[in-house]
């Protein structure tokens, strides 16, 4: 059989309604610049170089097979991995779309249609991301690329269950974000990575506060369902009040500030797992734990209590190999220290000079610290001095100005222990008075 001439090929590729191939397109799905060349057998190679999360799309085609892409990575490895590029190969194909992957333990470039191929999703199985909230606040995540990718609410912890997200993806690098969103409303959008803001944390805060001490039990089911709990009196001396009716609008940022700092991690360079035929048979898998927490005492008030440090942590090895550097581990560093409540705040007036007024005081905290209420000469039990703004067994610290004397009793009718001061003592911790007193007397000042 007789060859036709290059001169007849050429005259037919010219001819009125011939169709070209599609232009060659590849997109770069690595964290790295990839430079290579397209080649076509006898007709001239394209150079590329195409960044990360963009697509390079060839100039013209024709009818031109291609046998080969090679692809080379920029720069040292971000991960530890070995950014080898295997390149593509064929005995000549018409396609046009291409793809930079990673796979078994390097990158390798395919074809839209050979990707698919190996890209069947199993579930449950890599390539992907599963996140596990064991908090009890709803947490913002973005999976993010070159922009927010993936990214929504988890819900918050609740009988018992964990939130829960699964996520199909590529072979694919990402990097991790996560912060606490008391709102439980997606801050972001599929075009931007947006911050939490520490005004608005700060007023939800507050709205989650008031609707549980005002006997609406957990938070409404748009804040995340928040459940104060029940703890001990000495836990809540290191927690600070979040009633509306205690914060200025400067605490309630001060607040929001601190719980955004306190609640918000990023982890880069995390790898999805290997797409088949290297699969595992989990997805890379992430719990997050901790954050600041709410509690409630017997009569009702709200506290914002320190909790345990915000952190999110990768439970499981599937695609560590690809990840030798990155990190597998990521709490919150708050910069701020935990936020006292401001001078001129209800819980923070520290109550009239106590030597200028002849006055005893006494403080619900050590080293004069909470509440203050100041007693003249008398006798004030349990009843009187819970109508003064004392709570029952919620006393820590006490200043006597000279010449006057206190003697606080731990039961109510001036009965049960006993302890006299005749000076100031700043924490009852260390002779058992403390968080224990139920009836006062006051003697001398006249």
């Amino acid at each position: 059989m007789k060859k036709a001439p290059l001169s007849t090929l050429l005259l037919l590729i010219s001819a009125p309604g011939f169709a070209a191939y599609p232009l060659a397109k590849i997109t770069n799905q690595t964290d790295y610049a990839v430079s290579g060349t397209v080649e076509y057998p006898g007709c001239s190679d394209d150079d590329y170089t195409v960044q990360p999360g963009q697509t390079w799309t060839a100039r013209s085609r024709g009818v031109c097979l291609i046998t080969r892409i090679t692809g080379t990575a920029s720069g040292s490895a971000k991960h530890g991995e070995s950014t080898k590029i295997v390149p593509y190969d064929s005995t000549g194909t018409s396609y046009g779309n291409f793809q930079i992957e990673a796979y078994g333990g390097q990158y390798r470039i395919f074809s839209d249609h050979e990707f698919g191929k190996v890209s069947r999703s199993a579930q449950g199985k890599s390539p992907g991301f599963r996140l596990v909230n064991e908090t009890a606040w709803p947490v913002a995540y973005s999976l993010e690329q070159v922009g927010c990718l993936y990214h929504d609410v988890l819900p918050s912890r609740f009988n018992g269950r964990d939130g829960v997200k699964t996520f199909n993806t590529g072979a694919v690098w990402f990097t991790l974000r996560a912060h606490i969103q008391p709102d439980g409303i997606n801050p972001q959008t599929d075009f931007d990575c947006i911050e939490p803001v520490a005004e608005i944390v700060g007023d939800v805060l507050i709205g989650v506060a008031e609707t549980v001490a005002t006997g609406g039990g957990a938070a409404p089911a748009a804040v995340g369902q928040i459940v104060a709990r029940q703890v001990a009196r000495q836990a809540l001396k290191t927690a600070i009040k979040v009633s509306a009716k205690s914060l200025s609008k400067a605490m309630i940022e001060k607040v929001g500030e601190y719980l955004t700092e306190a609640g918000t991690v990023t982890m880069g360079g995390q790898y999805a797992g290997y797409e088949w035929p290297f699969r595992c048979d989990q997805m890379p898998e992430y719990h997050i734990s901790g954050g600041p927490g709410l509690a409630i005492d017997q009569h009702g008030d709200v506290y914002l209590t320190p909790g345990a440090p915000f952190t999110v942590k990768k439970t499981n090895t599937c695609g560590n190999d690809m990840m030798p550097l990155s990190p597998r581990q990521a709490t919150a560093e708050t910069r701020l220290p935990f936020p006292t409540l401001a001078s001129g705040t209800a819980t923070a007036q520290p109550g009239p000079n106590p030597v200028a007024s002849r006055v005893v005081t006494v403080y619900q905290d050590c080293n004069y610290g909470g509440y203050a209420v100041s007693l003249a000469p008398g006798r004030y039990d349990m009843g009187q001095i819970q109508a003064m703004g004392i709570r029952n067994d919620d006393l820590s610290s006490i200043r006597i100005p000279r010449g006057m004397r206190a003697q606080l009793f731990a039961d109510a009718g001036f009965a049960g222990s006993q302890w006299n001061f005749a000076a100031d003592d700043d924490c009852f911790v260390n002779n058992g008075a403390n968080d224990v007193v139920s009836s006062i007397v006051i003697t001398g000042g006249q």
